[in-house]
């Protein structure tokens, strides 16, 4: 019975590292409006301000805000993984840019 048990939990650790979990979390980001921007202010890209110079914003992967909790393009767990059919694809800030007008930012980082 030991031994079983033994075996099986080497099994496991075995394959510990070849289990993954994709998770789908948003990635929170600051940008600054251009002054060109007339008319424009954080909340013509979604945001909010994060002080009086700078917005920010949670998006996904395609430059979108966040709906829900998460960026899967399914219902996901409680912890943002296994999401059903994966997660939002792209590059969060080069969509967001590209999606918005790169013209229209001084700058786009991750907070």
């Amino acid at each position: 019975m030991k031994l079983t048990l033994c075996v099986a939990l080497l099994v496991v650790l075995g394959l510990l590292p070849h289990i993954r979990a994709d998770c789908c979390k948003p990635s929170k980001i600051i940008y600054k409006l251009k002054s060109t921007a007339k008319g424009l202010d954080c909340g013509s890209f979604g945001g909010k301000y994060h002080n009086h110079e700078t917005c920010e914003k949670k998006i996904c992967g395609n430059g979108d805000g966040v709906v829900g909790t998460w960026c899967g393009r399914g219902k996901c767990n409680p912890f943002g993984c296994h999401c059903k059919r994966g997660c939002l694809p792209g590059e969060p800030i080069q969509s967001f840019r590209e999606k918005h007008g790169a013209f229209n930012f001084e700058f786009v980082s991750y907070a």
